[in-house]
């Protein structure tokens, strides 16, 4: 259903200290006003919920993730 959500999970168990998924639930919600349960985060993450622009937006910012990157968009896809 999406292809980013596995590159969403490897941040958020790349980052030091690990963040659960409710702590990036907390992040998120501090951050941007968001409600993404761990539930919701955990269903992105397998992959079997498709993301909103705006929650890729604010996971990517969160995480300090280029969502370019996390798309897998190339400078030639983009044009």
């Amino acid at each position: 259903m999406n292809l980013s959500g596995p590159k969403i999970r490897q941040a958020r168990l790349d980052r030091n200290p690990q963040w659960s998924q409710e702590e990036l639930s907390a992040a998120v919600a501090e951050t941007y006003g968001l409600d993404l349960s761990a539930t919701t985060i955990s269903k992105i993450e397998r992959a079997e919920r498709s993301m909103y622009d705006f929650e890729l937006r604010a996971l990517c910012a969160v995480l300090k993730l280029d969502a370019n990157i996390v798309l897998e968009l190339t400078p030639s896809a983009i044009k």
